[in-house]
């Protein structure tokens, strides 16, 4: 991206009345960034965007950034970089599985390991694009999927997570910096208002419901949630999150491939019987049902041992998901039973690093209140704070579709 210095952006406004709107990102004093069809005009900047417009002051813009195409950019970076260096070939790689080019990102990881067959980090994110095509519709399965897939019970979906149990997920892991997509059903926004009348901010300025109702979507969300929580939880429901926060997205597209390819295969976790209590679900029928079953299940199956916690964020090195998957002669806390082959070599292997980046990323170090409706099938028994999630009643065999 270009970076367009604030004077010559300001120099624009000389011309403001024949200004052609440009697709650019404002980064403003407090730290958010606001993309859109932007168009300088004498009171700042004015934004369209898909939920509307709005004009941010020029004293609130630190910088303008012109934003290239993906594709466009993807070229641009590629001239830049030693095509011969199996490092910058997975580096571009990685940007551009963020930028949805899967396609340029296989040719990077291909071509990576062309020059260098053993480097792992073009290995393991070549296994994430490969379960990315997984999920478009008529996609063969990437390697090493097919046996998993055909050893794994069908599965019947009450025993999967549902969506809205999926919204409140996202909801409760939201972050003032995600972009995503909101909805307020009925009159949520008002009711909310109504409520806090008698609170400072709403008692001491009578204009703050106006400026409340300005602020983007998420601003909104992240101001609500906490006196939602303590007056009338259930308002949280009339609030869609309409996509993946951040955290949740990178355990999507990043992290769950690790896990797929490693305690998740047939002949661990992902295989039809819950071994040692724990069941994952690597199969193809994709989608963000299965995404989220695996991920609640990961953060909150209940563990006998040591340390209870698949993923601690109170003690991030201390999550099993990380101490599990090392060799034996690493590990704090050691798996139950001697692994043929551990998820990573070291603390230094980029799976390790990447799990634990992303565990340290999630909400905490107490764990959110989800209000979780889903019960976990094959008595498995989860566990978020103090409340355990009730269990879906036993089944003699797992079910077949029709």
């Amino acid at each position: 991206m270009t970076k367009i210095p604030l004077k010559a952006a300001a120099m624009l406004l000389v011309c403001a009345a024949l200004a052609v709107a440009q697709q650019q990102t404002l980064v403003l004093r407090d730290g958010r960034r606001i993309t859109g069809e932007v168009t300088p005009t004498e009171e700042g900047y004015r934004v369209k965007m898909e939920f509307g417009e709005m004009t941010y002051p020029h004293d609130e813009v630190v910088e303008v950034i012109s934003t290239l195409s993906p594709g466009d950019e993807y070229q641009r970076r590629l001239t830049q970089i030693d095509q011969s260096d199996p490092n910058a070939l997975a580096d571009l790689g990685e940007w551009a599985i963020g930028k949805n080019l899967s396609d340029l990102a296989r040719e990077n990881f291909e071509k990576a390991l062309e020059i260098d067959p053993d480097h792992q980090k073009a290995q393991l994110l070549l296994r994430q694009v490969e379960l990315l095509e997984k999920s478009i519709p008529g996609a063969e399965p990437p390697a090493g999927a097919e046996e998993s897939a055909e050893e794994q019970a069908q599965i019947s979906a009450d025993w999967l997570i549902g969506p809205d149990d999926i919204n409140r997920i996202r909801l409760e892991e939201l972050a003032p910096r995600d972009n995503v997509r909101m909805e307020f059903r009925g009159d949520v926004l008002e009711r909310f208002v109504q409520m806090m009348r008698d609170q400072a901010e709403f008692r001491e300025n009578p204009r703050f419901d106006r400026i409340f109702y300005r602020w983007p979507a998420v601003q909104k969300v992240m101001y609500m949630l906490p006196h939602i929580e303590r007056t009338n939880p259930s308002m949280k429901d009339d609030i869609r999150v309409l996509g993946d926060p951040r955290t949740l997205a990178e355990f999507r597209r990043r992290v769950w491939p690790v896990i797929s390819a490693g305690c998740a295969s047939a002949g661990c976790h992902g295989g039809a019987e819950p071994a040692g209590g724990l069941k994952l679900f690597n199969v193809r029928r994709w989608g963000e049902n299965v995404d989220y079953t695996n991920f609640v299940i990961l953060d909150g199956l209940e563990v006998k041992g040591e340390n209870p916690r698949l993923l601690d964020r109170a003690n991030v090195e201390d999550s099993l998901l990380l101490q599990y998957g090392l060799p034996a002669d690493q590990a704090k806390f050691r798996h139950p039973t001697p692994l043929l082959r551990p998820m990573y070599t070291s603390r230094n292997a980029p799976g390790y690093r990447l799990i634990r980046n992303w565990i340290s990323s999630l909400k905490g170090p107490a764990h959110p209140n989800y209000r979780l409706e889903y019960k976990p099938p094959l008595g498995m028994k989860l566990q978020f704070g103090t409340s355990a999630l009730p269990q879906a009643p036993p089944q003699a065999q797992p079910p077949t579709e029709p």
